[in-house]
């Protein structure tokens, strides 16, 4: 789930959808790009639910720093199913 102020974005020839997330205690304002194939629903609020709403979620921005540790877990549950696979 994510909170925000919806427009649209084009990208050469497709038209996607931007989320614009407002800025919490947590973090500042970013923007969220979606393909317009993966939203289940947009259910319209005012922006100060929206607000609130995103104050709630906490998300956070994708950030180059959450890689490599998406990709550590990725490999250990990897060598993890390796070793089962092998013990059984």
């Amino acid at each position: 789930q994510i909170a925000g102020e919806v427009t649209e974005f084009t990208i050469g020839s497709s038209t996607w959808i931007r989320v614009t997330v407002p800025e919490t205690r947590i973090q500042k304002s970013f923007d969220r790009i979606l393909h317009p194939n993966a939203i289940y629903a947009i259910n319209p609020v005012t922006a100060d639910v929206a607000r609130m709403r995103a104050e709630k979620l906490e998300v956070t921005p994708i950030s180059a720093w959450d890689l490599p540790d998406a990709i550590s877990e990725s490999l250990r549950q990897y060598n993890r199913a390796l070793r089962q696979e092998n013990e059984g």
